[in-house]
């Protein structure tokens, strides 16, 4: 293997030892751990760990036949497009930490931070998203102009009674303009029981 191939492999980030075993599948076909592991000359558990690690960056893909399992990787000319990508997601995590930049600077010479819009998707990014909404509260208030259908219909009824027994623990209050609906006064209902 042209040793200009090892040293990209290295500047995209891969281990000394997954280059060894990633270059070891590159020469290869279908191959057992047991091989790569004797191939790249390490131990066989260590091997699996690697195999594991390089799957999920999506370098090699693993089929069982006969009932064992071997290990392939990528076509090699796809290695550029592999390269690509990761030069794209860099550039991206570059841009991330530019952006970052001004509120670690204030957050140092103030102890503050810039406010910010976060986006949270599925049941559990709003769950993560209620969660926020008690950390480093400090005022001790919640404003909300919410809907409150999708939450209480989608998310598990426990961890709402959660939420609001935890927000009533902390001493934070709750003012929120919703729809005057059922599923909205019913919940109203239920955190005015609670204490708030």
């Amino acid at each position: 293997m042209p040793p200009i191939v090892q040293e990209s492999l290295k500047n995209i980030g891969l281990s000394n030892k997954e280059v060894s075993v990633l270059l070891v599948l590159l020469q290869h076909g279908p191959t057992l751990a047991s091989s790569i592991a004797r191939s790249a000359r390490l131990n066989r558990t260590t091997t699996y760990g690697i195999l594991g690690e390089l799957a999920q960056k999506g370098l090699i893909s693993s089929a069982k036949k006969d009932g064992s399992t071997r290990y392939q990787s990528i076509e090699p000319e796809l290695l550029p497009q592999y390269i690509e990508r990761k030069r794209e997601d860099l550039a991206k995590s570059k841009r991330e930490l530019e952006d970052a930049i001004p509120q670690v600077v204030l957050l140092r010479t103030k102890g503050k931070t810039l406010p910010k819009v976060r986006f949270f998707e599925g049941p559990k990014g709003v769950e993560q998203a209620y969660e926020d909404m008690l950390e480093h509260n400090n005022e001790k208030m919640i404003y909300a102009l919410t809907g409150l259908e999708g939450a209480v219909t989608s998310l598990d009824p426990k961890f709402m009674d959660y939420f609001i027994d935890k927000r009533t623990r902390l001493g934070i209050a709750a003012e929120y303009i919703v729809p005057a609906t059922e599923v909205a006064l019913r919940a109203t209902e239920d955190d005015a029981a609670k204490g708030n």
